[in-house]
């Protein structure tokens, strides 16, 4: 299973990153979530899959989370 992620960074924590399946507004996100994240800027969309390589977490596990979040 591939799916398409936009990639957002948040200004307000250091080296934190927010995951959406692509075309997914991040406004849509849990009040509390956007409140912890502070603004966002899109650093990156991907072709994600099970065979990719993600540096600090397995790219099932953000596969998963979307699925069943709708955000990692």
């Amino acid at each position: 299973m591939t799916i398409k992620c936009d990639v957002y960074k948040s200004a307000r924590k250091a080296n934190t990153y927010l995951y959406l399946e692509a075309g997914v507004p991040h406004d849509e996100l849990p009040d509390a979530l956007q409140s912890l994240l502070g603004e966002l800027s899109q650093f990156l969309r991907l072709d994600l899959n099970p065979e990719s390589k993600l540096a600090q977490v397995k790219p099932e596990d953000v596969i998963t989370s979307i699925k069943e979040q709708g955000y990692f």
